[in-house]
């Protein structure tokens, strides 16, 4: 596993700031590596609709080097 006290602040990390500071902001969805986060309603989920914490995120996002990908809705 690599180095997991990396500071680097991840927008997929900080999103629940955002959700807490706007209640109606839209779900997150990234692709990290191969694997699916989504951020909705203060909770994240992996895969497919696997609930997941905050840590484990981070660890994903560690382990694809903090490289993630967003996808909007148009």
């Amino acid at each position: 596993m690599k180095d997991s006290t990396d500071p680097n602040l991840h927008p997929l990390l900080i999103v629940a700031m955002y959700h807490l500071l706007e209640p109606s902001t839209p779900p997150v969805l990234w692709e990290v590596g191969e694997t699916w986060v989504r951020f909705d309603n203060g909770k994240y989920t992996i895969g497919a609709d696997e609930p997941a914490t905050y840590v484990q995120v981070r660890e994903l996002l560690i382990e694809a080097d903090w490289k993630a990908q967003q996808w909007l809705d148009d």
